[in-house]
């Protein structure tokens, strides 16, 4: 990320909290400016106490003006503190929010293909950075550069030979940590990836830890990060390097800068062409000088570590996310679907998965999809609510292109009870509610009472509250069906997506879901993928699929006297 796209970020994100950002940096410049003040102040005392015209009085009052300049300076710095800690967090909340809310709104397509932990972890430290940064540099360097500043030219004026070499020091000292930083720079962007890849692949096993604990693979897991982390320390001890290269770089030229500066002001003194108070004067300067330069270098390195970190960051801020209210909305649907000439890849250059799909869906009825796996039928489901862009031609409802629908507003109407169930580690209340934020009690035991599950539910110690685990762990595969039925019951579609919604079941369970979807399709225009054939021979019409091709289409009657693909398939499953 460049320095100008970052200081445009700052900007952006400043832009609420700009009094109290005025009023800190008032306040930091005027600590900054007592602060190059006080070795004035204390290197005047020294000539006054050894000038042997004492005056007790001038020096007592010049001490109570050290005393509260120190005291105000160190007030204000402690306000200043709270202020900068208070922005950094309000920073850190708004970018990562931000950031958030464009990741979940990225197409799902993006997160098919991205690791979630990756793409997390990328988050995460980006927003810290910024944190970071925004502390370090608004209320760190910046009175560090004003001070050094100051400090500058009160010394050019107390002795400008002196003033001279300390310049040239610290103008050498900045030219190596600039020369330090970059190589660090480098290699922690590439420390950045593995560290990313390994919380992408933690993310990955904790996220199926019921598939880790199933196969034992505990131990796999602690080697590939165990490997993981080999590969980040390996990337990390080049950081480490670097800094430790830089630092004894920075020690060995403030302690050479120290003794050149001491040694002179010694000789200058010896030959009364200084005073001693200038001389204590110039060794709190020196040391004024390089505490800032010192914190110039660190902010410097922090700067660069967070241009490189929130700028792989900020990269996903260019991919084009979801745009859910710009569209029409259709007042009064039917749930007429029509699908013309759709042809659909995953890429450019892959291969296409489904070839000019012409069919139509009339309100209520009853579409079955079969073919074999790989067919292209779950794909062409997804193409309903626009989770993919189509390649080629055009799906109609009610004889809108639902490319020209508003986005919330189509997947309003869209319920889907995928094959494979996952819920929220949360209370099976806060499950169905997910389905519709403003459902009422009643009205979730409506659900459950339809879909056969509220008998299970009452048993729970907590009823509603109870917990059901990561991705629904605590419930057996037909309850979280049923679950995810009682999610669409609530949704109250139109158009209503089956996803071998009763595969692997037991004949009484298998009953339960089927009673339960037969309340549920009622009405509704609806999509069945099947393996089974026995449970869609009274579908309305068949669409059969092979290799993303539709092959026939009709009613299970037509396609067994056609004698074609499904016949065969039919006839095959029948007498297994």
């Amino acid at each position: 990320m460049k320095l100008i796209a970052f200081i445009k970020l700052l900007g952006h994100y400043f832009q609420p909290y700009k009094k109290i950002i005025w009023l800190c940096i008032f306040l930091v410049s005027l600590t900054s400016v007592i602060s190059a003040f006080i070795p004035k102040i204390y290197g005047h005392l020294t000539d006054l106490a050894l000038s042997g015209q004492t005056n007790l009085k001038q020096i007592g009052l010049i001490i109570l003006l050290w005393l509260l300049f120190a005291v105000s300076a160190n007030l204000m710095s402690r306000f200043v503190d709270y202020q900068g800690s208070q922005l950094g967090f309000n920073l850190y909340r708004n970018f990562l929010l931000d950031l958030y809310e464009h990741y979940l709104h990225l197409p799902l397509s993006f997160h098919k293909e991205k690791k979630s932990g990756e793409q997390l972890q990328k988050i995460s430290r980006s927003a810290s950075f910024l944190w970071q940064t925004t502390e370090g540099t608004l209320f760190y360097l910046l009175p560090a550069i004003l001070t050094a500043l100051i400090v500058l030219i009160i010394t050019f004026l107390t002795e400008w030979r002196l003033a001279l070499i300390l310049s040239l020091i610290l103008i050498f000292y900045s030219f190596i940590t600039i020369k330090k930083v970059r190589p660090i720079s480098k290699a922690r962007h590439q420390s950045n990836k593995f560290w990313e890849k390994a919380w992408g692949n933690i993310y990955d096993a904790v996220g199926n830890i019921q598939t880790v604990k199933t196969y034992q693979n505990e131990k796999k897991e602690k080697n590939r990060t165990i490997h993981d982390l080999s590969s980040l320390e390996n990337r990390e001890k080049r950081v480490w390097a670097g800094y430790r290269s830089m630092d004894a770089w920075q020690n060995n030229i403030q302690s050479i800068g120290f003794i050149v500066i001491f040694g002179l002001a010694i000789y200058l003194l010896s030959q009364k062409q200084i005073t001693a108070g200038v001389m204590i004067s110039f060794i709190g300067y020196l040391n004024l000088a390089f505490r800032p330069f010192n914190q110039l270098a660190n902010n410097y390195r922090q700067i660069e570590q967070g241009l490189v970190t929130i700028g792989r960051a900020v990269k996903l801020l260019d991919i084009t996310p979801e745009l859910y209210n710009q569209g029409k909305i259709i007042q009064t649907v039917k749930g007429l679907i029509e699908f013309k000439d759709v042809g659909f890849s995953y890429g450019e250059k892959l291969h296409r998965v489904l070839h000019d799909i012409n069919f139509t869906a009339l309100p209520g009825q009853m579409i079955a999809l079969v073919g074999e796996s790989g067919a292209g039928k779950t794909t062409l489901l997804s193409l309903i609510s626009r989770y993919y862009s189509l390649t080629k031609g055009k799906i109609f409802l009610d004889g809108h292109d639902i490319n020209d629908l508003q986005l919330s507003f189509l997947r309003s109407l869209i319920a889907i009870v995928p094959q494979e169930i996952s819920l929220f580690n949360d209370t099976l209340g806060n499950n169905l509610k997910y389905a519709r934020q403003n459902a009422k009690k009643a009205e979730i035991t409506q659900a459950l009472q339809a879909a056969n599950i509220w008998e299970f539910v009452e048993k729970q110690p907590k009823k509603l509250d109870q917990l059901v685990g990561e991705r629904g762990i605590k419930l057996s595969t037909g309850q979280k069906q049923r679950i995810a039925i009682a999610q669409a019951i609530l949704r109250n579609p139109k158009i209503l997506i089956l996803d071998e919604a009763t595969s692997s079941l037991d004949s009484h369970t298998e009953r339960l879901v089927q009673e339960a979807l037969h309340k549920l399709i009622s009405g509704r225009t609806t999509f069945v993928i099947a393996h089974r054939l026995s449970t869609v021979v009274h579908a309305d019409k068949i669409l059969v699929f092979d290799k993303g091709h539709l092959v026939e289409q009709g009613t299970h009657q037509e396609l067994l006297q056609q004698n074609g693909t499904y016949a065969k398939l039919y006839h095959e499953q029948k007498f297994k």
